[in-house]
């Protein structure tokens, strides 16, 4: 596994194939605006809270993260 990718993001368990669905979601994100990809991610990924909501906020903290990391 590559060393830069976080075995955890935003409290949540991460992996190479959550990076791997992540890219796929920000290919298909159209138009690829910060909050269509944050809402994908949240998507693909089954990132909601307790009432089943999408945890948005999290995942663009997230996401920046990743951006940051060169991820």
């Amino acid at each position: 596994m590559d060393n830069r990718i976080p075995s955890r993001l935003c409290g949540r368990a991460f992996n190479k194939a959550d990076l791997a669905q992540i890219h796929q979601a920000i290919t298909e994100a159209q138009p690829p605006r910060r909050a269509e990809i944050a809402h994908r991610v949240c998507q693909v990924l089954d990132w909601t809270d307790v009432q089943g909501r999408p945890k948005l906020m999290s995942a663009r903290v997230g996401l920046l993260r990743l951006h940051r990391a060169g991820l």
